[in-house]
């Protein structure tokens, strides 16, 4: 799989920070990333692409799974070799150090990360989703692993806690409710040894 895929559903980067994302961000040894910034290509004929800053303004540090920070590594060692093997061909124009390029080192654009999206989808036979979900994975799946609210707020870059609880309410329901379920087992399994 593609390492900005799975560097979306494992950190819950915008499509906008993941193709703005540049090595000097990525600190190997602390094992985090600093999400300061996004590429974006502002509306308006004969624009050109610029960094801006995050959707809401502040810069975040993630600290993901180490196996992620292993396929950046790679990532990493796998892009320096075609920087070597195209030479002067190499093509960073204004963005240079960007993690997530097209072959030649020139920026990607939110759409290029889409269309490799879909035939990544498509390969492995399934439908249509938009990279945009993979933030929704990444929320959904850290909280069915234990996060709490305030984490998965910082991590995913909303505003304010309340906001994220809001979007993600159902899921921690989910939870509860697998929870209570869980205690009724435990209460089951004991129930002989309790007296009421």
């Amino acid at each position: 799989m593609q390492a900005e895929v799975l560097t979306a559903i494992f950190t819950g980067m915008r499509s906008g920070e993941l193709i703005g994302l540049t090595w000097d961000h990525i600190n190997f040894e602390k094992g985090t990333i600093r999400v300061a910034k996004q590429l974006v290509q502002p509306r308006g004929p004969g624009t050109d692409f610029e960094f801006g800053s995050t959707k809401n303004g502040k810069g975040r540090d993630l600290m993901p799974a180490g196996f992620l920070m292993d396929v950046l590594k790679q990532h990493k060692e796998k892009q320096e070799e075609m920087k070597r093997a195209a030479g002067d061909l190499w093509n960073e124009s204004s963005f240079p150090g960007l993690v997530f390029t097209n072959p030649d080192g020139s920026h990607l654009s939110q759409w290029a990360v889409w269309r490799r999206f879909q035939k990544l989808l498509k390969d492995a036979g399934l439908s249509h989703h938009r990279v945009h979900d993979l933030r929704h994975t990444f929320a959904i799946n850290s909280l069915m692993a234990g996060d709490d609210i305030k984490t998965l707020q910082e991590n995913m870059g909303h505003f304010s806690a309340a906001f994220t609880l809001d979007r993600y309410g159902h899921v921690t329901e989910t939870m509860r409710k697998a929870s209570s379920d869980r205690m009724q087992r435990f209460f089951e399994s004991m129930e002989n040894d309790v007296v009421v």
